[in-house]
């Protein structure tokens, strides 16, 4: 696990509890310091989870076999977001 910047510092973003959480290493270096990133179904532009501002459980779900977090859309059709 790895402190993450939900405001990056290189944005300006300051370390404080309310801009800090926790993250996999693997998926902080891949989000580098993206506030946003195109919705690989619809193409639009979306901001990314903020954890101090939204529900996870409204956005993700683990998968039937527990071994990867799902994105729950619209569709109902689960995008697999990361396994390992």
């Amino acid at each position: 696990m790895s402190f993450d910047h939900i405001h990056p510092q290189s944005k300006g973003g300051n370390t404080s509890f309310e801009n800090v959480c926790l993250a996999c290493r693997s998926c902080n270096k891949y989000k580098s310091d993206l506030t946003e990133a195109q919705d690989p179904l619809t193409g639009k532009i979306v901001l990314l989870f903020n954890p101090r501002a939204q529900q996870w459980s409204e956005h993700f779900a683990w998968s039937l076999d527990a071994t990867r977090v799902e994105g729950q859309t619209q569709s109902d059709e689960p995008r697999s977001l990361h396994s390992g």
